[in-house]
């Protein structure tokens, strides 16, 4: 485990960029799958305890079948909310909504008018650069014809 370790250390270390990305995905997604391999050997109860006088859900939830399906639909459930909610942040839509309550249109807008000034800007600062070049240029002609 250790010499796997360094050498996946001193691979990571001389590796380019690109090479950095696939391992740190490789190991995620190892991660994942000894998470999900955890979570289904979870899902399946040892034992399942009968109540002594047992009412209609006891008598439900007595079946280790029924546990299973619970635990699997909690899961599933769990497992969509974290993707949308990540949906959700990557669209910038995250809690521009919240039931009846809604974030107007200006303030969601926001953002892309900032984005529209900064590109303004940066077009307006390449104009003064190219203008300050050309200006150069014809004060470098000017003294090379006065003299």
């Amino acid at each position: 485990m250790r010499s796997a370790r360094r050498q996946l250390e001193s691979t990571a270390r001389g590796a380019s960029p690109e090479r950095r990305r696939q391992l740190f995905a490789l190991a995620i997604a190892a991660a994942i799958v000894v998470l999900a391999v955890f979570v289904f050997t979870q899902l399946i109860p040892g034992k399942v305890r009968s109540a002594a006088n047992p009412s209609f859900v006891d008598d439900i939830f007595d079946n280790t079948a029924v546990l299973v399906a619970v635990r699997l639909a909690l899961l599933a459930g769990a497992a969509y909310v974290i993707v949308s909610v990540g949906a959700l942040i990557k669209d910038r839509r995250w809690l521009s909504q919240l039931g009846p309550f809604k974030a107007s249109d200006q303030v969601v807008d926001l953002n892309q008018g900032a984005e529209a000034a900064e590109r303004n800007i940066q077009d307006a600062l390449e104009t003064i650069e190219e203008l300050r070049r050309r200006l150069r240029e014809n004060n470098d002609a000017l003294v090379d014809y006065s003299v």
